[in-house]
């Protein structure tokens, strides 16, 4: 009897757990891509002295 009792709030957790964990795993793929273009970006403006988009 205390089993789903111990389970039912845990389940929601998990799930919030869970999306915050895909959350981050975009986040964090987007930041890196960002950071990336961002970087591409400057050196186009060093070799350049423009801004290329």
């Amino acid at each position: 009897l205390m089993e789903p009792v111990t389970l039912l709030p845990m389940q929601p957790l998990l799930t919030v757990l869970m999306d915050l964990a895909e959350e981050w795993a975009v986040a964090w793929a987007w930041a890196e891509e960002w950071a990336w273009d961002g970087a591409e970006d400057l050196a186009e403006v060093d070799e350049g002295g423009k801004f290329y988009d």
